[in-house]
């Protein structure tokens, strides 16, 4: 018998309870579903966008990593990773571009600050800069050969030759 009462309880509930007057949610209610965080490695957007401010640099640029393989779902990381940009470690900045590059269009506020970073005397963070302000704009840079990245001042040691 007690077998029976919750099968039975089961059947009575899916018949009845479709025809139920519907109850008023109270405004303060929300019906949706709550929001999910997006995380990486199981660890939430919150705690890499924090750890890009932690003393050690290492955790900053695996931050700004782990930003930027969350992706588009990331955007509210957007300022926190324009102020990485400004970092004193090249690493963490080239991480911060390449995360707001991966953001895509939602990082259009980084925007300026890319720019700005296209004057800078390196190479590497020119080219990072302009991958990412490329993304951001929707407009991935082509593929080309890797030789045509390279400096054409350093190319001529790229050459290989036959013995």
């Amino acid at each position: 018998m007690m077998r029976q009462a919750p099968a039975a309880l089961l059947v009575l509930t899916m018949v009845f309870v479709p025809y139920a007057p519907d109850v008023a949610v109270p405004p303060t209610v929300s019906n949706a579903p709550p929001a999910i965080e997006p995380s990486y490695d199981g660890k939430p957007l919150a705690f890499w966008m924090q750890a890009l401010t932690d003393a050690d640099s290492k955790n900053r640029v695996a931050a700004a990593s782990a930003l930027a393989k969350i992706g588009p779902p990331a955007k509210s990381a957007v300022g926190p990773l324009i102020r990485a940009l400004g970092d004193e470690e090249k690493l963490v900045r080239t991480s911060a571009m390449a995360a707001l590059g991966k953001i895509g269009p939602s990082a259009v506020e980084a925007m300026p600050a890319l720019i700005e970073l296209l004057q800078e005397n390196d190479w590497a963070t020119r080219s990072v800069a302009s991958a990412a302000l490329a993304a951001i704009q929707g407009k991935p840079l082509p593929e080309s050969d890797a030789r045509d990245r390279v400096p054409s001042s350093a190319r001529p040691h790229l050459v290989h030759r036959s013995v």
